[in-house]
């Protein structure tokens, strides 16, 4: 029994002479589990119930800093998809990167991670709603979206205004990464109630699916007969604008984004104005939202209502009810809310309840 208790205080000794060497790094472990029953008016001419995550995406991550001295720290920071009604993780598919950051000169990573649009996020109503709200197909990228290989730059805040810069080069392609360069850049301003911002990108070689996203069936002067039809861009050029305001317990939110699609030598333009309100983010106990989209592409539109009701059981667990409507009208225009799969006609109505807990 003494020799193992000298053990013991040996190893506990050397842990602790050892703790020193590691005193200046930290690594954290965070995400968002969210699952809930939905209910869908129309998928392809049917209704459809089901058990998914569909109004934040579920995600566990892990975050380290190692101080470096002089405010300079080295940063890293992993992320993993997971779908809580199956338990199926999807590899490190989110952001993969590491990099430099200073208090004073800003913060440099390199690796997979979100483009510039991603600063829109913030002020995008149907993200604090839902993400079936997100605008039409996502081709705005305003649900936040990753690019593999990517050289970003983000600045200090000096008097509330922030931005970035990104360029990644050419690579293998996907529906969310590129086939070839991307070059972007944002601008925040963000004083007391006020958040401003707006985000410029310019991204290669996309994949998109049509009929499949939006649920058009003609698109740069051809014919998209099914959801897994698909095409790539030559240039996908995004430039958007939003803000919020904070008020009497309220933020309201407002965002507008111009797309330019090119693809077989024809170029489309898509058009989407957003406007919302929620209950102030901070608020534990009921926290209200609604918002509304307006989306115009090639002789289609699609007007998308949602609303949510969300109960704050603490900062970090809540339950809600959502429902989101979405009618689209155009020569064969059928309605299509974000990754819910086109409907037989022009109207859509998902309706979910569940429960998001971020740790």
């Amino acid at each position: 029994m003494k020799i193992k208790r000298d053990i013991l205080t040996a190893a506990l000794v050397g842990a602790s002479a050892a703790s020193p060497a590691f005193s200046q790094g930290s690594v954290s472990i965070y995400g968002v589990l969210d699952v809930g029953t939905t209910y869908n008016s129309n998928i392809g001419g049917g209704s459809r119930k089901k058990v998914e995550t569909r109004h934040e995406p579920s995600y566990w991550g892990l975050r380290g800093r190692e101080d470096l001295g002089g405010g300079l720290a080295a940063i890293y920071q992993m992320e993993q998809s997971i779908a809580v009604d199956t338990g199926v993780a999807n590899g490190f598919s989110r952001q993969a990167l590491v990099g430099l950051s200073s208090t004073r000169y800003g913060t440099l990573t390199i690796g997979r991670q979100y483009d510039t649009i991603v600063d829109l996020v913030a002020v995008d109503p149907p993200r604090f709603n839902s993400v079936t709200g997100v605008h039409v197909g996502n081709y705005d990228r305003t649900a936040g979206v990753y690019v593999n290989n990517v050289i970003k730059y983000r600045s200090p805040t000096l008097d509330g205004v922030n931005g970035s810069l990104m360029y990644s080069p050419q690579e293998d392609g996907s529906s969310t990464t590129n086939s070839g360069k991307s070059v972007g850049a944002s601008l925040n301003y963000i004083q007391g109630p006020l958040r401003v911002s707006m985000a410029y990108l310019k991204i290669e070689g996309l994949t998109l699916r049509p009929f499949g996203d939006t649920g058009i069936d003609r698109l740069f002067g051809v014919s998209y007969a099914n959801q897994a039809t698909k095409t790539v861009l030559s240039n996908n050029t995004v430039l958007g604008l939003g803000a919020y305001y904070d008020i009497a317990g309220w933020r309201v939110l407002g965002q507008h984004t111009n797309t330019r699609l090119e693809a077989l030598g024809r170029t489309e333009k898509m058009r989407t104005t957003a406007l919302g309100f929620t209950r102030d983010p901070n608020d534990v106990g009921l926290r209200p939202g609604a918002g509304f989209n307006h989306t115009r592409m090639a002789g289609s539109t699609w007007n998308t209502a949602y609303s949510i009701l969300d109960y704050y059981l603490s900062k970090r667990t809540d339950v809600y009810l959502r429902v989101l409507h979405q009618r689209a009208s155009g020569t064969n225009q059928v309605a299509a809310l974000y990754l819910e799969g086109p409907s037989s006609k022009s109207t859509q109505t998902v309706v979910g309840l569940g429960m998001t807990h971020r740790f």
